[in-house]
């Protein structure tokens, strides 16, 4: 029985922990996904996406304790030279409990971060069929607040988080035109960074992004992003897993990809 456990043990940590891969260069950025800063409830279908706020409170202070810098998205993307170290938080879909558990420390720390966000959806009707608690997205107010801290970018997520590939040309223009402008007009800003609902993408979807006037648009992939390979309106990040939240794993999900 003991050399049975001996001989998958290794299996499962080469599963578990990336540490078998060389460190990549500090040159390429580290763009993380987050979705909602919350704790985790047993048996849910959607605690992937549940970091711990204790979790992420030392995500933001083992950013700040060895040297990383965070920019927004849109600072990365207009920057002639991207310095070592870069780090850009990024949270999909504005859950309000980003407003409760990270806004606190991304404060406190001075770390920026950009949040795309739903025009036109209150909760995550998206995720109904799963049968799972509907969670609140964040409010004008609180978004606004958010704002005035000059930490914060916002960014577009669509209006109702559909999958643009599910739509023909004219209406993905129509969802992100309406939806970008919605957002711009509502908290006078500019948006220019798009990020695909459900990470999915293809040519006409870019294409309808560049024409409603983004400049750039990330993905999922997981792995890293490299500048000089990489399509701006493909861009890679690192999803950050509840279920994996550890502070070994961010460290070995920041040095590794």
């Amino acid at each position: 029985m003991l050399l049975k456990i001996a001989a998958v043990l290794p299996m499962a940590l080469l599963g578990r922990f990336p540490w078998w891969r060389l460190s990549a260069s500090l040159a390429y950025p580290r763009i993380l996904m987050y979705h909602m800063i919350a704790h985790q409830i047993p048996g849910s279908k959607l605690n992937k996406w549940r970091i711990p706020p204790q979790q992420f409170a030392k995500h933001m202070h083992y950013l700040t304790m060895h040297g990383w810098q965070a920019m927004t998205m849109s600072e990365l993307m207009s920057s002639d030279t991207v310095p070592e170290k870069a780090v850009v938080i990024t949270f999909d879909d504005g859950f309000a409990c980003v407003y409760d558990y990270a806004m606190p420390v991304l404060r406190d720390l001075g770390l920026k971060s950009t949040h795309y966000l739903l025009s036109h959806a209150q909760d995550n009707a998206w995720d109904a069929h799963k049968e799972v608690k509907r969670e609140s997205l964040l409010s004008e107010k609180q978004i606004d607040t958010m704002l005035a801290s000059g930490l914060v970018e916002v960014g577009v997520h669509g209006q109702h988080h559909r999958a643009l590939v599910d739509m023909g040309y004219t209406e993905i223009v129509d969802e992100l035109i309406i939806s970008k402008e919605t957002i711009e007009q509502r908290h006078g800003i500019q948006c220019l960074s798009l990020a695909y609902p459900y990470g999915a993408w293809h040519g006409a979807v870019v294409m309808a992004a560049k024409e409603c006037g983004f400049d750039h648009a990330v993905a999922v992939k997981n792995r890293l992003y490299q500048p000089k390979h990489d399509h701006r309106f493909a861009i890679p990040r690192l999803t950050m897993d509840g279920r994996r939240s550890s502070v070994l794993d961010f460290s070995l999900r920041l040095a590794k990809g």
